[in-house]
Protein backbone atom coordinates (compact mmCIF):
# COMPACT_ATOMS: atom_id res chain seq x y z
CA UNK A 1 0.00 0.00 0.00
CA UNK A 2 1.84 3.00 -1.18
CA UNK A 3 1.94 6.02 1.68
CA UNK A 4 1.68 9.44 0.99
CA UNK A 5 2.39 12.30 3.40
CA UNK A 6 2.23 16.15 3.32
CA UNK A 7 4.73 17.45 6.52
CA UNK A 8 5.78 20.18 6.55
CA UNK A 9 9.05 20.18 8.83
CA UNK A 10 10.38 23.59 10.44
CA UNK A 11 13.55 21.70 12.55
CA UNK A 12 16.29 24.19 13.75
CA UNK A 13 17.86 21.27 14.36
CA UNK A 14 18.31 17.51 14.39
CA UNK A 15 15.53 15.99 17.05
CA UNK A 16 14.66 19.29 18.00
CA UNK A 17 10.92 19.86 18.87
CA UNK A 18 9.39 19.92 15.27
CA UNK A 19 6.27 22.08 14.07
CA UNK A 20 4.53 19.68 11.61
CA UNK A 21 1.34 20.31 9.39
CA UNK A 22 0.18 17.06 8.11
CA UNK A 23 -2.61 17.09 5.19
CA UNK A 24 -4.06 13.42 4.34
CA UNK A 25 -6.66 13.00 1.80
CA UNK A 26 -8.42 10.61 4.05
CA UNK A 27 -8.17 9.72 7.97
CA UNK A 28 -4.87 8.32 9.27
CA UNK A 29 -6.34 5.18 10.15
CA UNK A 30 -7.95 5.00 6.38
CA UNK A 31 -4.08 5.20 4.84
CA UNK A 32 -2.78 2.42 6.83
CA UNK A 33 -3.31 -1.40 6.44
CA UNK A 34 -5.81 -2.16 7.90
CA UNK A 35 -4.06 -5.19 9.53
CA UNK A 36 -1.80 -2.92 11.63
CA UNK A 37 -4.60 -0.95 13.33
CA UNK A 38 -5.06 3.03 13.34
CA UNK A 39 -1.71 4.75 14.16
CA UNK A 40 -0.59 5.84 17.71
CA UNK A 41 1.15 8.91 19.04
CA UNK A 42 4.37 7.10 19.42
CA UNK A 43 4.48 5.79 16.12
CA UNK A 44 3.73 9.13 14.47
CA UNK A 45 6.54 10.52 16.37
CA UNK A 46 8.83 7.79 15.10
CA UNK A 47 7.80 8.82 11.78
CA UNK A 48 8.27 12.52 12.15
CA UNK A 49 11.52 11.90 14.30
CA UNK A 50 13.13 9.72 10.87
CA UNK A 51 12.41 12.62 8.50
CA UNK A 52 14.36 14.85 10.65
CA UNK A 53 17.00 12.79 10.41
CA UNK A 54 16.10 12.79 6.59
CA UNK A 55 16.17 16.63 6.53
CA UNK A 56 19.82 16.73 7.84
CA UNK A 57 20.40 14.38 5.59
CA UNK A 58 19.53 16.79 2.96
CA UNK A 59 20.84 19.86 4.60
CA UNK A 60 24.37 18.21 4.70
CA UNK A 61 24.28 16.96 1.29
CA UNK A 62 25.78 18.84 -2.02
CA UNK A 63 22.43 20.91 -3.07
CA UNK A 64 23.72 23.89 -4.51
CA UNK A 65 22.60 25.83 -1.66
CA UNK A 66 25.52 28.94 -2.11
CA UNK A 67 23.60 29.47 -5.30
CA UNK A 68 20.25 30.57 -3.42
CA UNK A 69 22.37 32.61 -0.71
CA UNK A 70 20.75 30.77 2.25
CA UNK A 71 22.28 28.89 5.06
CA UNK A 72 21.51 25.20 4.70
CA UNK A 73 20.31 24.63 8.52
CA UNK A 74 17.74 27.05 7.48
CA UNK A 75 16.06 24.92 4.42
CA UNK A 76 13.82 22.42 5.25
CA UNK A 77 11.79 19.82 3.75
CA UNK A 78 8.32 18.45 2.29
CA UNK A 79 7.93 15.18 2.07
CA UNK A 80 5.60 15.08 -1.05
CA UNK A 81 5.63 11.00 -1.33
CA UNK A 82 7.13 8.36 0.59
CA UNK A 83 5.80 4.59 -1.26
CA UNK A 84 8.66 2.65 1.54
CA UNK A 85 11.34 2.67 -1.08
CA UNK A 86 11.73 6.39 -2.58
CA UNK A 87 10.44 9.69 -0.73
CA UNK A 88 10.50 12.79 -2.58
CA UNK A 89 10.60 16.20 -0.97
CA UNK A 90 10.43 19.70 -1.81
CA UNK A 91 12.66 21.87 -0.76
CA UNK A 92 12.18 25.59 0.74
CA UNK A 93 13.54 27.81 3.19
CA UNK A 94 12.20 28.98 6.28
CA UNK A 95 11.19 32.92 5.10
CA UNK A 96 8.08 35.00 5.23
CA UNK A 97 7.11 33.53 1.27
CA UNK A 98 8.43 29.65 1.76
CA UNK A 99 10.10 29.87 -1.29
CA UNK A 100 11.01 26.53 -3.26
CA UNK A 101 14.47 26.26 -4.12
CA UNK A 102 14.29 23.11 -5.08
CA UNK A 103 13.53 18.86 -5.36
CA UNK A 104 14.79 16.13 -4.18
CA UNK A 105 14.52 12.55 -4.05
CA UNK A 106 15.93 9.91 -1.98
CA UNK A 107 16.19 5.85 -2.96
CA UNK A 108 16.14 4.16 0.50
CA UNK A 109 17.46 1.04 -0.98
CA UNK A 110 19.95 2.59 -2.81
CA UNK A 111 20.94 4.78 0.09
CA UNK A 112 21.13 7.67 -3.21
CA UNK A 113 20.38 11.63 -2.77
CA UNK A 114 19.47 12.86 -5.84
CA UNK A 115 18.50 16.71 -7.03
CA UNK A 116 15.54 16.29 -8.99
CA UNK A 117 14.73 20.00 -9.38
CA UNK A 118 12.56 20.95 -12.80
CA UNK A 119 15.29 23.15 -14.15
CA UNK A 120 17.91 20.10 -14.59
CA UNK A 121 18.05 18.22 -17.78
CA UNK A 122 18.01 14.91 -15.46
CA UNK A 123 18.38 14.04 -11.73
CA UNK A 124 21.88 14.83 -10.60
CA UNK A 125 23.24 12.36 -7.52
CA UNK A 126 24.31 14.48 -4.55
CA UNK A 127 26.62 13.39 -1.59
CA UNK A 128 25.85 13.66 1.97
CA UNK A 129 27.17 12.64 5.54
CA UNK A 130 26.47 9.17 5.84
CA UNK A 131 26.11 9.40 9.32
CA UNK A 132 22.30 11.17 9.07
CA UNK A 133 22.11 7.59 6.34
CA UNK A 134 22.73 5.55 9.49
CA UNK A 135 20.94 7.17 11.51
CA UNK A 136 17.66 7.58 9.02
CA UNK A 137 17.51 4.03 8.16
CA UNK A 138 18.16 2.86 11.93
CA UNK A 139 15.24 4.97 12.75
CA UNK A 140 12.81 3.57 9.57
CA UNK A 141 13.73 -0.64 11.06
CA UNK A 142 12.73 0.91 14.88
CA UNK A 143 9.64 -0.17 16.26
CA UNK A 144 7.75 1.23 18.28
CA UNK A 145 7.36 -2.05 20.49
CA UNK A 146 11.32 -1.52 21.17
CA UNK A 147 11.64 1.20 23.38
CA UNK A 148 11.28 0.13 27.01
CA UNK A 149 8.99 0.57 30.06
CA UNK A 150 10.71 2.52 31.98
CA UNK A 151 8.57 4.44 34.48
CA UNK A 152 9.21 2.12 37.47
CA UNK A 153 13.11 2.76 36.93
CA UNK A 154 14.55 3.23 40.15
CA UNK A 155 15.66 6.05 41.19
CA UNK A 156 19.48 5.28 42.88
CA UNK A 157 20.43 3.09 39.78
CA UNK A 158 20.94 3.06 36.03
CA UNK A 159 21.15 -0.63 36.07
CA UNK A 160 17.39 -0.61 34.49
CA UNK A 161 18.22 1.97 31.61
CA UNK A 162 18.86 -0.06 28.61
CA UNK A 163 22.25 -1.37 27.97
CA UNK A 164 25.22 -0.93 25.26
CA UNK A 165 27.17 -3.88 24.58
CA UNK A 166 30.99 -2.89 24.10
CA UNK A 167 33.24 -2.16 22.04
CA UNK A 168 30.45 0.81 19.95
CA UNK A 169 31.01 3.46 18.29
CA UNK A 170 28.89 6.93 18.03
CA UNK A 171 27.29 5.74 14.78
CA UNK A 172 26.29 1.93 16.49
CA UNK A 173 23.70 3.90 19.12
CA UNK A 174 20.41 4.37 17.29
CA UNK A 175 19.30 7.02 20.01
CA UNK A 176 16.29 6.30 19.78
CA UNK A 177 16.10 3.18 21.40
CA UNK A 178 17.17 4.90 24.33
CA UNK A 179 14.28 6.84 25.98
CA UNK A 180 15.27 8.87 28.71
CA UNK A 181 12.73 6.89 31.94
CA UNK A 182 10.49 9.30 33.88
CA UNK A 183 12.83 8.90 37.09
CA UNK A 184 15.54 10.98 35.01
CA UNK A 185 13.83 13.62 33.81
CA UNK A 186 15.71 15.80 36.15
CA UNK A 187 19.26 14.24 34.81
CA UNK A 188 21.03 17.71 33.53
CA UNK A 189 24.70 18.35 32.23
CA UNK A 190 24.73 22.36 32.45
CA UNK A 191 21.28 23.06 33.15
CA UNK A 192 20.67 21.00 29.89
CA UNK A 193 18.37 17.85 29.91
CA UNK A 194 19.53 14.76 27.49
CA UNK A 195 17.11 13.17 25.48
CA UNK A 196 18.48 9.66 25.12
CA UNK A 197 20.55 7.58 27.83
CA UNK A 198 22.31 4.57 27.39
CA UNK A 199 23.99 2.42 30.04
CA UNK A 200 27.13 1.11 30.00
CA UNK A 201 27.45 -0.18 33.58
CA UNK A 202 25.23 0.80 36.54
CA UNK A 203 26.99 4.17 36.85
CA UNK A 204 28.31 4.70 33.69
CA UNK A 205 25.91 6.26 30.88
CA UNK A 206 26.02 8.02 27.48
CA UNK A 207 23.88 10.94 27.24
CA UNK A 208 22.56 12.36 23.56
CA UNK A 209 21.68 16.66 23.69
CA UNK A 210 19.54 17.76 20.77
CA UNK A 211 19.86 21.27 19.82
CA UNK A 212 21.50 23.32 16.68
CA UNK A 213 24.44 21.45 17.92
CA UNK A 214 23.69 17.71 18.64
CA UNK A 215 26.26 16.59 21.55
CA UNK A 216 27.37 13.53 23.06
CA UNK A 217 28.41 12.92 26.88
CA UNK A 218 29.93 10.39 28.61
CA UNK A 219 28.34 10.42 32.38
CA UNK A 220 29.40 9.34 35.87
CA UNK A 221 26.13 9.23 37.98
CA UNK A 222 25.66 8.53 41.82
CA UNK A 223 21.69 7.90 41.73
CA UNK A 224 20.21 10.47 39.16
CA UNK A 225 23.08 13.36 39.67
CA UNK A 226 25.83 13.62 37.06
CA UNK A 227 29.31 13.46 39.17
CA UNK A 228 31.92 14.01 35.90
CA UNK A 229 31.06 14.58 32.56
CA UNK A 230 33.26 14.40 29.36
CA UNK A 231 32.01 15.67 25.82
CA UNK A 232 32.53 12.81 23.81
CA UNK A 233 30.42 13.84 20.30
CA UNK A 234 29.36 16.41 18.38
CA UNK A 235 28.00 17.74 15.19
CA UNK A 236 28.33 21.53 14.51
CA UNK A 237 28.01 23.43 11.41
CA UNK A 238 28.72 27.09 10.81
CA UNK A 239 28.65 29.55 8.01
CA UNK A 240 30.53 32.76 7.38
CA UNK A 241 31.62 34.77 4.79
CA UNK A 242 34.34 32.10 3.71
CA UNK A 243 31.34 29.30 3.58
CA UNK A 244 30.21 26.58 5.60
CA UNK A 245 32.56 24.81 7.90
CA UNK A 246 31.44 21.07 10.10
CA UNK A 247 33.12 20.52 13.33
CA UNK A 248 32.64 17.73 14.54
CA UNK A 249 33.96 15.13 17.52
CA UNK A 250 32.86 11.32 16.63
CA UNK A 251 33.78 8.82 19.54
CA UNK A 252 34.80 4.84 19.85
CA UNK A 253 34.93 3.24 23.24
CA UNK A 254 36.90 -0.55 23.55
CA UNK A 255 35.74 -3.13 25.27
CA UNK A 256 38.08 -1.90 28.34
CA UNK A 257 35.96 1.08 28.79
CA UNK A 258 38.67 3.52 27.21
CA UNK A 259 37.04 6.48 24.89
CA UNK A 260 38.91 7.35 21.71
CA UNK A 261 38.02 10.69 20.25
CA UNK A 262 38.38 12.08 16.85
CA UNK A 263 38.32 15.80 16.21
CA UNK A 264 37.83 16.97 12.90
CA UNK A 265 36.62 20.09 10.37
CA UNK A 266 36.23 20.98 7.08
CA UNK A 267 33.78 22.13 4.49
CA UNK A 268 31.70 19.38 3.83
CA UNK A 269 31.65 15.87 4.57
CA UNK A 270 33.73 14.48 1.88
CA UNK A 271 36.60 16.99 2.85
CA UNK A 272 36.87 16.29 6.77
CA UNK A 273 40.16 16.68 8.05
CA UNK A 274 40.88 15.25 11.36
CA UNK A 275 42.66 17.54 13.64
CA UNK A 276 43.76 15.41 16.79
CA UNK A 277 43.06 12.18 18.64
CA UNK A 278 41.92 12.19 22.17
CA UNK A 279 41.85 9.11 24.18
CA UNK A 280 40.54 8.79 27.84
CA UNK A 281 39.61 6.03 30.56
CA UNK A 282 37.16 5.54 33.53
CA UNK A 283 39.39 5.13 36.49
CA UNK A 284 38.60 2.41 39.35
CA UNK A 285 37.38 5.64 41.54
CA UNK A 286 34.77 6.19 38.85
CA UNK A 287 36.41 9.54 37.52
CA UNK A 288 36.84 9.96 33.87
CA UNK A 289 40.86 10.45 33.35
CA UNK A 290 43.28 11.72 30.03
CA UNK A 291 45.63 9.35 28.58
CA UNK A 292 48.25 10.02 26.59
CA UNK A 293 47.73 11.56 23.49
CA UNK A 294 46.99 8.43 20.87
CA UNK A 295 50.03 7.74 18.51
Amino acid sequence: MKLTYKKLFLISGILTHLLVTMSFAETTKNTMDPNRGTSTTTESSYTNLCYAYLTELVRSSSFPFKDWGIERKKVSILIDQDDGNKIQARLFWDSESWSTIGWVEYDIKQKKLRDISAHLDKPRQLSFDSKYENLFTQCRQTKSSNTIKTKNAPKSSSSNIKRISLPTSMHQIPILDYPLPDAYQELNINGDHPISIAAIDNEVVILFFEGDTERWYLAILEGTKVIDYLLIGKSETTEDKNGIIENHIEFSIDTHKNIHLEFSSGKNPTEMKILKKEKYTISSEKNIVRLAAPQ
